[in-house]
């Protein structure tokens, strides 16, 4: 569980609040009014507002096709109309949506893009902030490969950065021990978890839930049951009052109480286990969680099957197939790998652009250095000549070689242009060398006699 807030659906406005019951307005009747006020509304940045507040409500009631189709329609009027703003938080939407659905691959696609929109602006903490939005969704997609890669990124870019933002991912040491924990090197995890807890002792801002939950989670899968429990229980305590104080997200109870769950299971404590494991299925189900409301129905099928309860284990096995299914399909997945083999396709090509710009750049350098000390040697033989009461045969002989320098400069200078202008033809290339030789030879030799006679 990340310190850093971004995970998937963080974005969204969900009002299936903690522990609250309180009554909410008639969805369609809500829509209905947002669509009545898009339909006559004539300023195009007010539509992307009422566009993504009629996906949300969408959302809210666990309609993720319409939620989708909305967004998407934001997104793209964003778009059309240039606004970075409202385009960065259309982006937001739909990358979410995409996530919860499964279609881990437009969402990196999304990503990637909105990060070219943000380089544009030359805007690094929100280039930052799509990083790590692209290693959530590889953290969901399982993909802890990818997911180390894309906090590597933000944490070298971090390091370029002034920014308090920037600070905080240098010091997200929940994120690093996280992605640690994904890829199964356990040790790694529980040394940066560590580190966040003295973190957390120093700074009052930081908070203790998702410290609490990380140490649960590393002693989990160290099979340190009973001191992986008591730091669920201290999550789970200080979970109400920080995310009250925005210091946690909701996103992240669901996943802690299955945590929870797991931990008395393994120690053989089923009615505790059943007892979290269905408030875990519950508020995941409250706030449309497609991810944590198939970890949760596995953990629940899994538990009644152990107690003998067929009908109910067969109940949650189906969810949890048909979600397993809509999530991780093997198209889905194959889509995602294509996407990630594209994004190290085109940052080698990009990296093959430095290599190539930069040898441009040091053979424009030599090419300068020869053109001032081809003048500067020339001008230093004439110097030297009118000093000199005796001419030497070896200072016209230097004077004939810096005039072959001179041509072969010329030659060299001139021979890319050619090339771009012939685009390699060799034909092309041949015939203008040629016709440029036979009007530089004969100039070849008047200089050259030139030099004998003041030099000689």
């Amino acid at each position: 569980m990340r310190r850093i807030i971004i995970i998937c659906l963080g974005s969204l406005i969900f009002h299936a609040s903690w522990g609250q019951n309180s009554a909410q307005p008639d969805p369609n009747k809500t829509i209905q009014e947002f669509k009545h006020k898009l339909s006559i509304e004539k300023n195009d940045s007010v539509k992307v507002l009422y566009l993504n507040q009629i996906g949300n409500t969408f959302y809210e009631n666990k309609k993720d096709d319409s939620s989708f189709l909305y967004f998407n329609y934001a997104y793209e009027l964003a778009k059309k109309i240039d606004n970075y703003k409202l385009l960065i938080n259309s982006a937001k939407n739909l990358i979410d949506i995409n996530t919860n659905l499964g279609n881990f691959s437009e969402a990196v696609n999304l990503g990637l893009e909105t990060i070219k929109e943000c380089e544009k602006q030359k805007d690094k903490d929100y280039i930052l902030y799509f990083l790590l939005s692209i290693h959530d969704t590889y953290r969901l997609a399982k993909d802890s490969k990818n997911q180390i890669e894309y906090t590597l990124k933000a944490i070298e870019l971090a390091k370029t950065h002034n920014s308090n933002y920037a600070k905080s991912i240098l010091t997200d040491y929940a994120t690093i021990g996280d992605d640690y924990q994904s890829a199964g090197q356990l040790d790694s995890a529980l040394l940066y978890f560590n580190k966040d807890y003295e973190q957390a002792l120093k700074d009052k801002e930081h908070g203790f839930n998702i410290t609490y939950t990380n140490l649960g989670e590393i002693n989990l899968r160290l099979k340190n049951y009973d001191i992986a429990i008591l730091y669920f229980k201290k999550a789970i305590n200080y979970f109400p009052a920080e995310f009250a104080n925005g210091m946690t997200n909701e996103i992240n109870y669901p996943e802690l109480l299955l945590e929870t769950s797991k931990a008395y299971a393994a120690i053989g404590n089923y009615d505790s286990a059943l007892y979290y494991g269905r408030k875990s299925y519950t508020y995941a189900g409250q706030m449309n969680s497609n991810q944590f409301l198939k970890d949760g129905a596995e953990n629940l099928y899994t538990l009644f099957e152990h107690n003998k309860k067929y009908d109910s284990a067969f109940f949650y096995q189906n969810i949890y197939i048909k979600l397993k299914d809509n999530l991780y399909n093997d198209e889905k997945t194959r889509k995602l790998e294509y996407v990630s083999i594209q994004q190290r396709i085109e940052e080698e090509k990009k990296l093959a652009e430095i290599e190539h710009q930069k040898e441009e750049r040091n053979k424009n350098l030599a090419l300068a250095a020869i053109g001032i000390f081809i003048p500067f040697f020339i001008s230093l033989l004439f110097l030297v000549s009118k000093w000199g009461k005796k001419k030497s045969s070896i200072l016209t002989s230097m004077g004939i070689a810096s005039l072959l320098m001179l041509f072969e400069f010329i030659s060299l200078f001139i021979h890319p242009y050619i090339e771009k202008l012939t685009h390699h033809n060799i034909f092309l290339m041949y015939i203008i060398l040629l016709l440029l030789a036979s009007a530089l030879v004969p100039l070849h030799h008047k200089m050259e006699s030139l030099i004998k006679k003041k030099l000689s």
